[in-house]
């Protein structure tokens, strides 16, 4: 219900809104690390990694210019009960913010490669990773086949561009769950890509 924390739930994206109004109520914090001091206290790699890294530029700065993973962020874990927006699916879900895409929602497999071993190497027990493209990724596929062997959940986006999710990543990725969408009669919405054979679940 969200009164207190529960898991560590990663979102790789376009990095998080901290100061809207609806935002997560519970935010990941690498305890190792001290804020601001330019040092890598933790010996991670990665300088002043307080809450979360962004991956483009390569510094501390999840700020989200491109609202998309704000969104995802509100959708898995949104305040409830505060009488603004939307309640998230788990309001007591700590939220790990990694930015992988510019202001124009590109990123590069490499960035979602590191994202995702970050991820796992800094607790997440759950990776949401709504984005993906054409052609398969062996970087994206060993992320995933790491995050599985740590036994960490991957989903990802089947994709908006109605094609063979097999041709796509890291939705095709063995071991990521992808999901698709529904439209409103309960059958796959026509920009949804599809599996062989196509096996959407709807509730």
């Amino acid at each position: 219900d969200g009164s207190e924390p529960n898991i560590v739930v990663a979102i790789i994206d376009s990095g998080l809104d901290t100061a809207h109004p609806d935002a997560p109520a519970y935010l990941w914090t690498n305890d190792k690390e001290v804020a601001g001091n330019g040092v890598d206290d933790d010996n991670n790699g990665y300088i002043d990694d307080v809450q979360g890294w962004n991956f483009v530029d390569n510094n501390s700065d999840v700020t989200d210019h491109k609202g998309h993973g704000t969104v995802v962020a509100g959708i898995i874990a949104a305040k409830r009960n505060n009488g603004i927006g939307i309640a998230g699916i788990n309001p007591g879900a700590i939220i790990m913010p990694l930015k992988v895409t510019d202001k124009d929602g590109n990123t590069s497999n490499l960035h979602i490669f590191r994202a995702i071993n970050y991820a796992v190497d800094h607790g997440a027990r759950v990776i949401n990773v709504s984005l993906g493209g054409r052609g398969i990724s062996k970087l994206e596929q060993s992320a995933v086949t790491y995050a599985n062997s740590k036994g960490v959940f991957v989903t990802t986006a089947a994709g908006n561009v109605n094609e063979n999710i097999g041709e796509h990543g890291p939705a095709s990725s063995q071991g990521a769950f992808a999901v698709g969408s529904l439209d409103i009669e309960g059958t796959r919405s026509t920009i949804s890509c599809p599996s062989t054979p196509a096996i959407f679940l709807s509730g």
